[in-house]
């Protein structure tokens, strides 16, 4: 849902989304020294079961924060568990 819309004078809309990534289920992936969150806006005029009648893709590309590591890669991050034989 949009955070603000404004009708314009041509009669044309103006939608304005002010979310956090992590709120809109983006994907981050990390290539180089970027890092990338991916996602697509999509609009159904009608009830969900409806095929979208429009998807936009949206990327937003942020330098990587230096030292950052992905989670995967962390060692020190997760649970290990084991037990004696």
């Amino acid at each position: 849902m949009a955070s603000r819309f404004n009708v314009l004078p041509s009669g044309e809309g103006n939608a304005e989304f002010n979310y956090k990534l992590d709120d809109c289920n983006f994907k981050r992936l990390m290539k180089g020294k970027k890092l990338l969150y991916k996602n697509e806006l999509t609009f159904r005029p009608q009830p969900r079961s409806s095929p979208a009648s429009y998807v936009y893709p949206i990327e937003c590309v942020y330098p990587r924060p230096k030292g950052w590591i992905p989670p995967f890669l962390n060692a020190g991050s997760g649970v290990a568990e084991g037990r004696e034989v």
